[in-house]
């Protein structure tokens, strides 16, 4: 099997720009997805940042012990 040269570089400034009233979000969101699903980083974006406690449950449970 004849091995391949094809090397693909992904470019960003070849990606859609999202317009300042979003008219062309659908557009923008799937190119941009699937460049960041192509670098291995959509995990990264997709995950819900974590949740901080609450610091009024905290100050609470503090001053009852």
């Amino acid at each position: 099997m004849a091995s391949s040269n094809f090397n693909f570089k992904l470019d960003p400034a070849c990606l859609p720009q999202l317009t300042s009233k979003g008219d062309n979000y659908s557009e923008w969101r799937t190119a941009w997805q699937i460049a960041y699903e192509w670098a291995e980083l959509w995990d990264t974006i997709e995950e819900k940042p974590p949740t901080l406690p609450n610091k009024r449950v905290l100050w609470r449970s503090r001053s009852t012990s």
